[in-house]
């Protein structure tokens, strides 16, 4: 019941994006139904407070229902993506204008995507597979060098050095 009501208010103040039918062209009844059945049984889950043991009805139900809407996902999306080869490949036989028009629709399409991702290191979006890399190994790098903070608990810091100094 807190979840509903947490929901709600989310929902009022946030609000909910409408769904855009050009960005999964191929959502289909079916899939829709794939999807609804999903979130029921996620729903179910979520009330019998997301137990994760394999004898559990509520947790094999969400799961089978997920797994039944993500290949059924997968293949709409694959049939799509066929779709839209053959109607490359056939207007590369019949007119070279449509043929180009197609190709960099799609050529298009894939610059936005890629443009928009990105991830956030400190105050800087790194795009690029190299930088996104390296910014990860700065960030394990610090993640694994001791450090010296007014935060950090000397008890811990005992009890760590003394189970290492065992291993």
């Amino acid at each position: 019941m807190l979840c509903d009501v947490l929901t709600g208010a989310a929902g009022t103040c946030i609000g909910q994006r409408p769904f855009q039918s050009h960005l999964k062209p191929y959502w289909d009844s079916g899939l829709r139904e794939y999807h609804k059945q999903m979130r029921y049984f996620r729903s179910q889950w979520c009330r019998a407070a997301r137990p994760r043991n394999k004898t559990n009805t509520e947790y094999m139900s969400y799961k089978t229902a997920k797994r039944d809407f993500r290949r059924a996902h997968r293949k709409a999306a694959n049939g799509h993506r066929m779709q839209l080869n053959r109607e490359i490949d056939e207007s590369a036989e019949m007119n070279t204008n449509d043929f180009w028009k197609q190709v960099n629709a799609r050529r298009m399409a894939y610059k936005c995507n890629k443009s928009t991702s990105g991830i956030k290191f400190g105050e800087i979006v790194h795009r690029d597979q190299k930088s996104i890399t390296e910014q990860w190994g700065f960030y394990f790098e610090r993640l694994y060098s001791p450090s010296n903070s007014e935060h950090f608990d000397d008890k811990w810091r005992d009890h760590v050095s003394q189970s290492c100094a065992t291993a």
